[in-house]
């Protein structure tokens, strides 16, 4: 690493110790582990050079230029120039408007626009030719040439310098998740005259649907890291990666044994409900995801082997035929047919699956969509799509993940959980979470990602969780008797204002019902005796958010062997 810029890496020692730069025969220039790398092990932690908000929504620190103006003239330009598809949205826009604070249109001294670097420094990174010929480079030089013409605040640049920064951007930078309130981030706590008004004048601002909604999780955030995009990507990586708001650090860490010169490997692709990442589509949809936005074929050992997320019947004898990666052709386990499967060619076959799930999903994610499809969603996935799905495929445990989220969350609390009672909807959602945590997540995609299956399976597994415990415990309560003298009659008996509260006590546990005893007990042995060993495995001390887990997965285990013994 000698002549190179470490001033953002905070573990210097560690990292040099552990890793080199080299040019690799098959993914160019990249990080190689320089001796043997236990899991657990910490390779990288590093502080972003440039950081901005995805979707920024007024002027910040993180985005100092932003104005309703400019933002909608930019995302007008990309839908134009995109013939309307909004696959470039928010993240295009987004990074033009990064840009004007490396080339300011004026001089500033914004004490509290954050540390900027230089264009200079960015000559680091890599990004493809102008002249090439790929739809997404394109795409942001005719943008690009657009905005520095039809909007103010880019009349100064040079629109090649604009789009080779953009596609710098695409090409290298990381999403992170940002706590949405800035002074939790750095430890401190709202003025109170602030929150006051929050909480009182401005409080009608903000209505909240009549279904169940989480509250706004955190803001995803553009984070261009010097040495975190020098990891060549794959789709089963050796490393995962956790960002840290307290010193807004990012750390890459070792999911198995690295071995001297084995490439370090990150995974470019989203952890969620996106079609095309790594818990999510198929080996067909994460390349074609990667060669749009990142410019390059995956060729990974996953990508190349038999698609585990893409199971289908055979046309010929009902055998299971699978897709071979490396060959790229189908493959009848029984007639050895060679023919791709019904269900990929349909009309309402294996794309319109694919659609349907993720954009289900998406509007569950988001409060204002939710009640769109609170009342369609269990006959269209129930009468409509799951027939016509194979049972090995992708999207057919993804429509058990969704109703288990309706069956066990939306409509106990959106329509009554006497209603949910009368239809038996917990039973129903605890087997649809085992369909989806077990036969899938834990069979499937565990052996090759087991970090984000146990990050992308918490959306299911808290409502399990949520369900068992509530149901199998009742609340008590030690009302102390009042304090009472002759002297202190009154004519109000039912005046109990000096009683002390109620004294909550530990809560009487009751017997599981026997229907759910099978479905539990098979996700519970999952996480227990699999999940939760190796994540601790990976992180010594594992950041808030996955202690937090931790923690309420083992309180709801022990709450298992309890209520089974009863």
């Amino acid at each position: 690493m000698d002549g190179f810029d470490l001033s953002t890496v905070l573990n210097r020692e560690d990292f040099v110790a552990a890793a080199c730069l080299e040019q690799h025969p098959l993914v160019g220039r990249t990080l190689v582990a320089k001796q043997e790398l236990d899991v657990g092990h910490a390779v990288l932690i590093e502080q972003p050079l440039l950081q901005y908000h995805l979707q920024p929504q007024c002027r910040s620190s993180l985005s100092p230029y932003f104005t309703k103006t400019a933002w909608n003239a930019l995302c007008r330009i990309v839908r134009d120039e995109n013939d309307g598809d909004a696959s470039f949205l928010p993240g295009l826009p987004a990074a033009m408007l990064a840009y004007v604070s490396l080339d300011p249109p004026y001089a500033t001294t914004n004490k509290k626009e954050q540390k900027k670097p230089s264009l200079a420094s960015l000559a680091f990174f890599y990004y493809p030719a102008l002249d090439m010929e790929h739809a997404t480079v394109q795409l942001v030089l005719r943008v690009a040439r657009r905005v520095t013409t039809e909007i103010d605040l880019f009349g100064h640049m040079d629109a090649h310098q604009l789009a080779c920064f953009v596609l710098k951007i695409y090409g290298n930078a990381h999403t992170v998740l940002l706590d949405r309130k800035r002074n939790a981030r750095v430890g401190l706590s709202t003025h109170s005259r602030k929150q006051h008004r929050r909480d009182t004048v401005y409080a009608d601002r903000y209505h909240a649907p009549p279904w169940p909604c989480d509250p706004p999780g955190p803001r995803p955030s553009i984070a261009l890291m010097a040495w975190g995009s020098k990891f060549a990507h794959s789709c089963a990586p050796n490393l995962v990666l956790h960002y840290d708001a307290t010193t807004n650090a990012m750390t890459f860490t070792t999911t198995r044994t690295i071995h001297p010169g084995d490439v370090l490997t990150f995974s470019y692709l989203p952890e969620n409900e996106d079609l095309g990442g790594l818990l999510c589509g198929t080996s067909i949809d994460r390349q074609a995801k990667l060669a749009k936005f990142k410019f390059f074929d995956c060729a990974c050992e996953r990508c190349i082997a038999i698609d585990a997320a893409r199971l289908c019947a055979c046309n010929e004898d009902d055998a299971t035929t699978r897709y071979h990666g490396r060959d790229k052709i189908w493959r009848c386990d029984a007639c050895e047919s060679t023919a791709a499967p019904d269900f990929v060619g349909r009309e309402k076959g294996e794309a319109y699956a694919g659609r349907m799930v993720t954009a289900l999903a998406a509007k569950l994610k988001d409060p204002a969509q939710t009640g769109d499809v609170l009342s369609m969603l269990e006959p269209f996935l129930t009468e409509d799509l799951l027939p016509t799905l194979p049972l090995g495929h992708w999207t057919y445990a993804y429509s058990h993940a969704l109703l288990a989220q309706y069956h066990l969350h939306l409509l106990p609390v959106a329509f009554g959980k006497g209603l949910a009672s009368q239809l038996d909807a917990t039973a129903l959602g605890l087997h649809e979470a085992r369909v989806f945590l077990c036969d899938f997540m834990h069979t499937r995609l565990w052996p090759t990602n087991p970090v984000p299956v146990f990050m992308g399976a918490w959306d299911v597994l808290r409502h399990v969780i949520h369900v068992v415990t509530e149901a199998t415990e009742q609340k008590q309560y030690r009302v102390a008797p009042k304090k009472t003298s002759q002297n202190d009659y009154s004519e109000d008996d039912d005046d109990d204002g000096d009683a002390p509260p109620p004294e909550e006590l530990p809560p009487l546990i009751l017997p599981m019902p026997e229907q759910w005893k099978q479905d539990v007990l098979v996700i519970r042995d999952a996480v227990t005796a699999q999940w939760i060993p190796f994540v601790t495995s990976v992180f010594k001390q594992p950041p808030p958010a996955i202690a937090d887990m931790i923690h309420q997965i083992n309180q709801w285990s022990h709450r298992v062997d309890i209520a089974m013994d009863l």
